[in-house]
Order: C-alpha cells, then structure tokens, then sequence
C-alpha cells in the first residue's frame, strides 16, 4: 500500500505560495491576480515537440490507442509553455472529458510523459510516465485563481486497469468517481465535509493519496477577479514561449 504524505506536503506547499500571490490587486498587462508571469524552465531545458504518445504511454494509457478524431486536438492557446518547453504537442492530444460547466480537459504526450490542459487552465499540469504509472500525478487544488475560491478540485491521470477511485472524507462517508479514458476528476464545496483521502486498486497494489491539505476547507483564498477573467488573460499571456535557456 502507497500513502501520499510526500504528494500532500507538496500541494500544501504550492497553496502557501498561491495564497501568497492571491491578495487583492488589479489586472495589470503583463500579469493577472494569481497567474504567475515567471518563466522557470525545466531542468532539461526546452525540447522539441515530440510526435505523438511513446510506445510505452501507448501500452500503459488506452486513451492514446483510441482513433484520433478532430475534436481530440486542444486549441492553440491552452497549451501552456510549461507544456511547450518539456514538449507537449497537441498534434497528438485526446480529449478526455468534457466537466458540466463545458471546460474541455486533454492529454497531449511529451518528453517521457503527459501534459493535461484545459480550457479554463484549471486543470493543467505534467506528468513524467513513472508518476503516472505509481499513481503520484494526482494533483489537489484548493486556491487557484482559475477556481471559485470556495471550492475544491482533485483530478489526475491514471494507468489502465484504474475503472473508479473512491474520494474518501472525514465524516466517514465517501463518494466513488469513475475513471474514464485514464483521468478521473472531483470537484467539491469547502462547505462540505473535508476530504481525507483519495484511494483506489491497481493491478499491483492498493493506493491511498492525501491531495489536499488538512486545513483545505477553511483556507481563504483571495479572488479579486473572476475564474473566467483569469483564464481570458492566460489564454492570452501563458503560451507565450519560455526565454533561452541560461547561458545559451
């Protein structure tokens, strides 16, 4: 059995330091509340974009073995430089699902791994193949400033043979999602009961992830501009290519 403590002391971490970006302020032209304009590249560097899913993340992921169709190729303009400079290609994207509120979410393939982008730039973010395997590419937000700030998110990426995982909470009571097509997401109120863990059966072991920070339904996130008014601006601002490499 897995425990998810390493990915939990993460997330916590990355919500410090968006709730230290998220306090009140303006949009400006070169930043929005929230968006980071910092450019950090990759330790590897900018690669070249890779020409669709590798062997492996064909045997491992059966949404890459599915036929290609139009609507699997994201806009332009959702695919982040994060994605760009480790890769990411939308040439060879699917779609993976499509939330309530219509905000499209993808899988593109890059360098030893995959990138999920989305329409509202909530759920974005990249995986190497191994996390994906071992179940580490689960990814917990509670600030975003792509998100309403009172809600929560989990979703990520899973390997075959995942049908469902269960989200499990600290009243006792717990609600089973469906994976489908690798990639699974929930999306919650802080005004309803906290989430303790996320857990589910692979082939090779049972898994329970903690995503979310214990304190997730009672940290205060700023919002000094709408979800979709951030998403606007990062649609607009963060496909922007990374500078050269250091020393280049």
């Amino acid at each position: 059995m897995t425990k998810g403590k390493q990915m939990t002391l993460i997330v916590a971490a990355l919500v410090v330091a968006i709730g230290a970006i998220a306090v009140a302020g303006p949009v400006l032209a070169t930043s929005v509340l929230g968006v980071s304009n910092t450019r950090l590249l990759p330790s590897t560097g900018i690669v070249a974009p890779v020409s669709g899913p590798s062997a492996r993340q064909l045997n491992t992921m059966s949404i890459f073995r599915t036929a290609r169709t139009p609507a699997d190729t994201p806009p332009s303009d959702i695919i982040d430089w994060r994605a760009r400079a480790q890769g990411g290609a939308g040439s060879g994207g699917r779609l993976l699902t499509t939330t309530p509120d219509g905000t499209r979410i993808y899988a593109i393939p890059r360098l030893g791994g995959v990138c999920v982008v989305s329409d509202s730039y909530l759920f974005n973010g990249c995986s190497t193949d191994d996390e994906i395997m071992e179940g580490n590419s689960i990814q917990g937000v509670v600030c975003s400033p792509y998100m309403d700030p009172h809600a929560i998110a989990i979703y990520g990426l899973l390997a075959d043979g995942v049908d469902d995982v269960t989200v499990s909470f600290a009243n006792g009571t717990s609600r089973v999602v469906a994976v489908r097509n690798n990639f699974f997401v929930y999306e919650g109120a802080k005004s309803a009961a906290e989430v303790a863990n996320v857990n589910w059966s692979s082939a090779s072991h049972p898994h329970v992830l903690d995503p979310l920070p214990s304190n997730a339904n009672s940290v205060k996130c700023e919002a000094a501009v709408s979800p979709s008014v951030a998403s606007a601006w990062a649609r607009q601002h963060e496909t922007a290519p990374p500078p050269p490499n250091p020393g280049s």
